[in-house]
């Protein structure tokens, strides 16, 4: 697990056109302290995807139906999806 979050550190930080969205549940996602990444569970993210303050979007989802649906929903509002991390 150390090398997925090197990368996805990686991704959040040095490229700062790119937000990272962690869709995983608050219970899973606090474990992981991840610079730059805002916490907008699946559930919520039809409420709270106003939050997310760029256009381009790295998604770390638990699972990939997870991450697909959520890209289905962000890419519908206009989002891209810059690619995604299972962590």
């Amino acid at each position: 697990m150390c090398c997925v979050e090197d990368t996805v550190t990686s991704q959040c930080e040095d490229n700062i056109d790119v937000q990272c969205v962690d869709v995983r549940d608050y219970h899973l996602a606090y474990k992981d302290d991840l610079v730059n990444t805002i916490n907008i569970p699946l559930p919520y993210l039809k409420r709270y995807y106003k939050e997310i303050n760029r256009k381009t979007v790295h998604l770390i989802g638990r699972d990939e139906q997870e991450i697909s649906r959520s890209a289905h929903f962000l890419k519908r509002k206009g989002y891209r999806i810059s690619g995604s991390t299972i962590q």
